[in-house]
């Protein structure tokens, strides 16, 4: 199964934590065309027009900082992935996300909290939200966050049931693992 429109969340931590904050780092990160993987094709790093977030949009990836319902986070959005199986591309949108955190650490000393992730898959045609697909994925995501990434075994939170809405998880009480960028 082919999943497009996949989401990984983490919330930014400190007192230096806004959409503000972020800005320069993302300008910088668009000239300096940081991640060809982000972008085949080169990302652009623009100020949403009503000052509500920061985006570094990219061919096959957008990386976003946004207020959340709780403050800041940082988003990666991967827009479709090669063929594979679904924990491989929640394993690639993970990695994107954790490596953009490193980076984003590094350059404007935002924490980035990575004891929480919201995983979404806004992809109805390829997983409906139904019972059988959400309980199919749901393991696939815990497989993908603790196996393959190394986080310890999360509490999780599921999202809507309502089949208008994406498929959502919320997996908290994380472990980091070690960050290397």
């Amino acid at each position: 199964m082919q999943l497009q429109r996949i989401s990984v969340v983490m919330p930014l931590d400190g007192p230096a934590a806004s959409v503000g904050s972020v800005a320069p780092v993302s300008r910088r990160w668009s000239r300096e065309r940081w991640s060809q993987r982000l972008s085949a094709k080169g990302a652009r790093g623009d100020r949403a027009a009503d000052g509500s977030g920061v985006v570094l949009a990219g061919f096959d990836g957008d990386l976003v900082v946004e207020e959340g319902d709780q403050g800041p986070v940082l988003r990666y959005t991967l827009k479709s992935a090669e063929d594979g199986e679904p924990a491989q591309h929640i394993v690639l949108a993970l990695g994107r996300l954790l490596e953009a955190a490193g980076r984003l650490e590094r350059a404007s000393g935002v924490r980035v909290d990575r004891s929480s992730v919201t995983v979404q898959i806004a992809d109805r045609l390829n997983a409906p939200n139904t019972d059988e697909v959400r309980q199919r994925l749901q393991a696939e995501v815990v497989s993908a966050v603790t196996s393959t990434l190394g986080f310890a075994t999360p509490d999780i939170i599921g999202g809507s049931v309502d089949p208008r809405d994406p498929l959502s998880w919320t997996l908290r009480g994380l472990a980091a693992p070690s960050m290397a960028a």
